[in-house]
């Protein structure tokens, strides 16, 4: 190990002690179903069963597929149990240092300038895009990604001599592939490393040698598709798992490629970054055909597609500018909607991203011989600054949300309303929460998750005749379905059987026992009502049976609750 990698080492407490804070953070908004509700993550003799289900196992399917995020989960439950997020933040804040000084050892091996490979390494480690996956504990998989894309990387470089190193690239590129799909273009990111910097040019790989080595990255690719495909019934997401699952492909792809430079807009200037973008009117699935079609879309997607040209045209002039281009926006490909996904935008998304950036950035920052110190010093405490405070925003879910809802951002977003609702409620302002539901009600009249939440607060408090008003509006709208109409049907049902009229609720809980996945309360609910009340003791008794099996299963964590 040379003095340069000694020094870059020794500045990895400092990066450490600036990320420091997140280790104060709690549970938040999917942690609390991943880690606390996931009984599973208590025996880690259920990891084989993690590669062959869905992200959120039974509890929802929203098409992620994220077996290695499981495992790692699992493994933290063993040393801090599900009670400590302290321990948690620690494996994701380590992941991302070891991700910061593997792409440091990378860039060592593409230049002979330690000084660039240092700043470039240590800007990725300080921008603010890291905030996101290192603040948010399931937000890993982004963190998993990078680790093992630099290791394959890494060993792809050493692999051009020997055998082993590029079985362990193939390996690392594997489970890259299982941490988080956003692995998926490292391949293409092989080909721009050395068709950039290392000069491999196209007939090169004609050659044998050549052609096998990144032929063979197929092999992970399709073992991937073989296990998904037998764990989720799909390659790809759909159903819930998909924002713009109605939109045609034009429009999505040409909504996906201006983000691209919204993304990098994000980058180089870091103001304005969201913990949810959803209610951006940009990404309302019935109005993107139409801004698909605007000048100003048309505008960023032909930018994107200009910035690209004069990247290649950059590839022999300005080498690591032309690579960091080409990065940023080949590792976007996986969130830029040609393959559609749940969360159009979202400030992970371009973490990998990032690394490209910052080849950029330090390319242009040594273009300033007289400003060089000034500028990097600058940089350094206003990418330090801004990721502290936008770590600040992951401590807990109100101050998710509350980012969400500022004045800046989203004040009109219903979902964040509701989740503000959820908050108060767990926290026992039972004033607040309904304050917060009928914020969130103005915003968005039909919204049923928003009326099925306030006609709770009104049962918790007794108002049952105004309850069964509001459970009525949300009963009554077309749905799917699901586990959101049983629970509408079963607070429905508790403020019919309140009014004394049980026949009633019998009908409504009737259409609960039909959702999936099914919810035990309404099958027991309704069993005890046709046992004790409506003359049908052994149905009652068959339904009970049932809420029974259900709880079982759900304490097995092969059914959510």
């Amino acid at each position: 190990m040379d003095k340069r990698t000694l020094i870059f080492l020794s500045l990895l407490p400092a990066v450490a002690l600036l990320h420091g804070p997140v280790l104060l953070g709690g549970f938040v908004w999917d942690d609390h179903a991943m880690i606390e509700g996931n009984p599973e993550l208590s025996d880690l003799g259920n990891i084989p069963a993690m590669f062959l289900r869905n992200y959120f196992g039974e509890r929802a399917n929203v098409g992620l597929f994220r077996p290695l995020v499981n495992v790692s989960l699992a493994i933290d439950y063993q040393v801090w149990g599900g009670d400590h997020a302290a321990g948690y933040h620690l494996t994701n804040l380590l992941l991302h240092l070891l991700g910061g000084l593997l792409f440091y050892l990378l860039l060592r091996r593409l230049t002979s300038r330690p000084w660039f490979a240092e700043a470039a390494a240590m800007l990725f480690l300080l921008h603010p895009a890291s905030a996101e996956p290192v603040g948010w504990i399931v937000a890993r998989g982004d963190l998993l990604a990078f680790v093992l894309m630099m290791a394959t990387m890494l060993f792809h470089l050493m692999g051009r001599k020997k055998a082993l190193w590029h079985a362990l690239a193939l390996l690392t590129f594997t489970l890259a592939l299982f941490g988080k799909l956003a692995a998926g273009p490292l391949p293409l990111l092989l080909l721009l490393v050395e068709g950039c910097v290392r000069g491999l040019r196209g007939r090169d790989l004609l050659r044998p040698a050549t052609l096998w080595r990144y032929a063979s990255y197929a092999v992970p690719i399709l073992l991937y598709a073989v296990v998904r495909k037998s764990a989720m019934g799909t390659l790809l997401p759909e159903g819930v798992g998909v924002t713009w699952g109605n939109v045609d492909s034009f429009s999505a792809a040409t909504v996906g490629v201006a983000l691209m430079l919204r993304y990098a807009g994000l980058f180089f200037l870091p103001v304005g970054m969201c913990a949810d973008y959803s209610a951006d009117p940009l990404f309302v699935p019935r109005e993107v055909t139409g801004i698909a079609s605007s000048p100003v879309v048309f505008f960023m997607a032909a930018a994107t597609v200009a910035l690209v040209v004069l990247a290649i045209w950059l590839r022999r002039r300005s080498p690591f500018v032309a690579l960091g281009i080409l990065w940023f926006f080949t590792a976007l490909l996986p969130v830029s909607q040609l393959i559609r996904i749940g969360a159009v935008m979202a400030d992970r998304h371009f973490y990998i991203a990032s690394a490209g950036g910052v080849l950029v950035l330090v390319t242009l920052l040594f273009m300033l011989p007289r400003l060089r110190v000034i500028c990097g010093i600058a940089l350094v405490v206003s990418f330090a600054l801004l990721t502290v405070n936008r770590e600040a925003v992951w401590r807990s879910d109100l101050t998710m949300i509350m980012d969400v809802l500022k004045e800046t951002n989203y004040p009109e977003n219903d979902d964040a309303v509701n989740r503000l609702g959820l908050y108060r409620g767990r926290v026992g302002d039972i004033e607040g929460e309904e304050a917060a539901y009928r914020r969130g009600l103005k915003l968005s009249p039909g919204n049923r998750f928003l009326l099925k939440n306030l006609g709770g607060v009104l049962l918790e408090t007794g108002r049952i005749s105004e309850a069964e008003g509001v459970l009525q509006l949300a009963f009554r709208q077309r749905q799917p379905q699901d586990r959101q109409k049983a629970a509408i049907a079963y607070n429905l049902s508790l403020a019919l059987i309140a009014l004394d009229r049980k026949p009633a609720a019998a009908l409504v809980l009737e259409e609960a026992v039909l959702c999936l996945p099914p919810l035990a309360l309404a099958f027991d609910r309704l069993g005890r009502l046709y046992r004790d009340d409506l003359g049908r003791p052994e149905r009652g008794v068959l339904l009970i049976r049932q809420a029974e099996a259900i709880e079982t299963l759900a304490a097995q964590g092969r059914m959510p609750r």
